[in-house]
């Protein structure tokens, strides 16, 4: 139990002092799984209760996770849209990261069905990365064929809901009038996404999946569960990436 308390508090640090991931969860639940039996070390009606407790969470944690995947495996895109809007990750140095990457491999796909679209890359400039994750994006673009005339940067998001709500400002302002938009980030990452979107008042929006590298999905979901749980519960500043 010592040692849970211990493992917990570090975990916690851990969290405020750097970035919040995976691997952070993790050390949390494990020390307060720890936590919990040395609580009930002495009685085994107890641990049997706790055990039977955690079996019926670790069942829905599956199951919200084969809903994430499933939902943001459906894409609602119609390919008529008259913007795409790609949501930042991470960038190692100037070099898109898988996940980007796979985001903009699906925006490319995107784009030779529907040539016309204006494509809004978004996302800052976060700690190591050497440029802003929007001209990294641009960049990967440019280079695979799409005129920059096409590409409207927005380079001051943080997180998911300044993605939307900034790239949002920027094409309210450059139509000045209704248009159509789609974006376009991993599976996992859709239902969250979306629920921000209509929080930050986009009224009609649609999506499209990347995919995501296989030995990343059980960090990704496990994070992306946490930050949905996040969402729901703390206001707007409680959203993560």
């Amino acid at each position: 139990m010592l040692t849970g308390v211990a493992v917990n508090l570090l975990s916690l640090v851990m969290a405020f002092a750097t970035n919040f991931n995976a691997f952070l969860i993790f050390l949390f639940c494990a020390s307060a799984l720890m936590i919990v039996y040395g609580i009930c070390f002495r009685s085994k009606k107890r641990i049997i209760a706790v055990t039977a407790v955690l079996a019926v969470l670790f069942v829905a944690f599956i199951g919200f996770n084969v809903f994430l995947c499933r939902f943001g495996q459906h894409d609602t895109a119609t390919y008529e849209e008259d913007v795409l809007v790609v949501l930042g990750a991470g960038i190692v140095e100037e070099t898109p990261s898988l996940i980007l990457k796979e985001r903009l491999d699906a925006a490319l796909t995107y784009y030779q069905r529907n040539p016309d679209v204006l494509i809004m890359v978004s996302g800052g400039q976060g700690p190591n990365e050497h440029i802003t994750e929007a001209l990294a994006m641009e960049r990967y673009l440019t280079a695979h064929g799409v005129p920059s005339a096409n590409i409207h940067k927005e380079d001051a998001s943080t997180s998911t809901r300044e993605n939307m709500l900034f790239s949002k400002q920027l094409l309210d302002a450059h139509f000045n009038g209704p248009y159509t938009t789609v974006f376009i980030t991993n599976d996992f990452h859709i239902f969250r996404a979306g629920m921000i979107a209509h929080r930050t008042g986009w009224n009609t929006i649609t999506h499209m999946h990347a995919k995501i590298p296989v030995y990343s999905i059980p960090a990704n979901y496990l994070r992306e569960t946490v930050a949905v749980l996040l969402a729901i519960i703390l206001p707007y500043e409680g959203n993560t990436r």
